[in-house]
């Protein structure tokens, strides 16, 4: 589990993905102004997504992202 926001010139998208073993490289996020402020509880959608599996992209997803 983990967080990358990208910084240019550090590395390329290319690298990145081929060392992400497991995950979802996110173009976009909707619904930031949706959290609960008293609560903490928060619901994003993540309709633009690539899928990454050992390295290689496997396919366009979409995802759901939910906590407190």
């Amino acid at each position: 589990r983990g967080l990358l926001v990208s910084v240019p010139g550090i590395k390329t998208l290319e690298e990145v993905i081929q060392e992400l073993d497991d995950g979802l490289i996110i173009y976009s996020l909707l619904g930031l102004h949706t959290q609960d402020y008293s609560s903490g509880k928060f619901s994003l959608k993540a309709d633009q997504c690539l899928l990454v599996k050992n390295g290689e992209i496997r396919g366009k997803v979409e995802a759901l992202i939910v906590g407190n």
